[in-house]
């Protein structure tokens, strides 16, 4: 049976699970492979429970935002699809918005009832946003020198078992879990050399909601000014091609939208007369956050996934709202680079943080106030151990493609088959 741990050799934990995968493997051989097929494949048993997690979500909210959100998209494959936004309440993306829209009118085409297209498209979007948290976790391991197959065990179990992918669905808002695991898959390719690509998938994230730019310091990461400035060229025009039309020849009402400040907010203190806050505070948010990742970035060393980690936990430390589905996406990014950044540090705290990450979505159980200042806790936090896990040396491994070398620890990630 496979065997990923951090323990050295000789250590009791590894040797006990050596000694008890031995024992199954001749005590019970069938069963033995059985689990091993298993551990080899993780999404064949963790992509089957996102589809259940997001398909009760979706069977039980058929009132919510995305009722909304598949009727703005149908629309868009008519007429008038240049006055999509000219609706404030709409906050997410053409992309998202076409993709929900297409799914409605083949839904309608084919007669189905709305509740099963509405089950339908939350268990679709549960299954997209499993396989990225498997895919992104692998990538992130194979790039930090991680048992590929442990970290995405932890990975896909925390997003789909441990509370974000219900929080997300029932909140009616998946698209920001899956922003998370977007920017957190273009910080990856960001370590891969591959800035054009890591720009793409920012800008595919910004056409599902609008605030992904915010982590778009990820490209920042190595000082290598000309792969960078192209990289950010290309997510300019990407942005361009996406919303321009919208902006020069539809009706664009998104930046009239106002949020109520809720009970205890950190924004009624120094203003106590204010009632709600709208797209100028919202863009110095986005400032505020993006340039804290960016300048972590520019570390020529460290975690590619760090600058991101910082991005959205400085977004929802100055966030006013913080809405419950926000912080989806900061738990998916979190738990990735937990367990693919191997600062001693981040190795001493993954195992709690990890186990910490549900409280994550206890916010509609707990209390105005209480929440707001354990999350001001949990954002002070993750930005202390982000930066100072990136002032620890690191331990190294081999180049990408390159033999492991003594420095380089070899990672055992499973035993063969007997």
């Amino acid at each position: 049976m496979p065997i990923a741990t951090d323990a050295a050799p000789g250590r009791p934990l590894e040797t006990w699970v050596a000694r008890e995968t031995a024992h199954l493997a001749t005590a019970r051989p069938l069963l033995y492979r059985a689990l091993w097929w298993i551990w080899r494949h993780p999404a064949a048993a963790l992509l089957p429970l996102a589809v259940v997690v997001g398909g009760i979500a979706g069977f039980m909210r058929q009132d919510g935002d995305q009722v909304r959100f598949r009727a703005a998209g149908a629309a868009m494959f008519g007429h008038g699809v240049l006055d999509t936004f000219g609706n404030s309440w709409i906050q997410v993306g053409p992309v998202y918005l076409a993709a929900l829209g297409a799914w409605e009118r083949v839904g309608t085409l084919v007669g189905l009832p709305e509740g099963a297209i509405g089950t339908s498209s939350a268990a679709l979007q549960s299954l997209l946003i499993g396989a990225l948290a498997l895919t992104v976790a692998g990538r992130a391991a194979a790039l930090g020198f991680a048992p590929v197959r442990r970290t995405q065990w932890i990975v896909g179990t925390v997003v789909v078992l441990g509370g974000l992918l219900n929080q997300a669905m029932f909140a009616d808002h998946p698209e920001e879990l899956l922003l998370g695991l977007l920017v957190a898959l273009a910080a990856v390719e960001v370590g891969r050399g591959r800035r054009g690509l890591a720009a793409v998938l920012l800008g595919l994230g910004a056409g599902v909601k609008t605030w992904t730019p915010i982590c778009a310091g990820v490209l920042f990461h190595g000082r290598r000014a000309r792969a960078t400035a192209g990289a950010l060229g290309a997510l300019a025009v990407i942005l361009a091609l996406m919303y321009g039309p919208f902006v020069l020849w539809g009706s664009v009402a998104t930046f009239d939208l106002s949020w109520i400040l809720p009970t205890g907010s950190w924004y009624q203190s120094l203003a106590p007369s204010a009632v709600t806050i709208g797209w100028g505070f919202r863009l110095l948010q986005a400032a505020v956050a993006g340039g804290a990742g960016a300048l972590l970035a520019l570390r020529r060393h460290g975690s590619v996934l760090a600058p991101a980690v910082v991005s959205l936990a400085a977004r929802l430390l100055v966030d006013p709202i913080r809405l419950s589905y926000y912080w989806t996406a900061l738990g998916a990014v979190l738990v990735v680079w937990l367990w693919t950044t191997p600062t001693p540090l981040v190795r001493r705290v993954r195992v709690v943080a990890t186990l910490a990450l549900p409280v994550l979505t206890l916010q509609p159980v707990l209390p105005t106030g209480a929440w707001w200042n354990a999350g001001t806790v949990v954002c002070v936090a993750v930005l202390v151990v982000c930066v100072l896990a990136e002032r620890q040396p690191r331990i190294s491994g081999p180049k990408p493609g390159g033999p492991a070398t003594a420095s380089a620890p070899v990672v055992r990630d499973e035993m063969r088959v007997p």
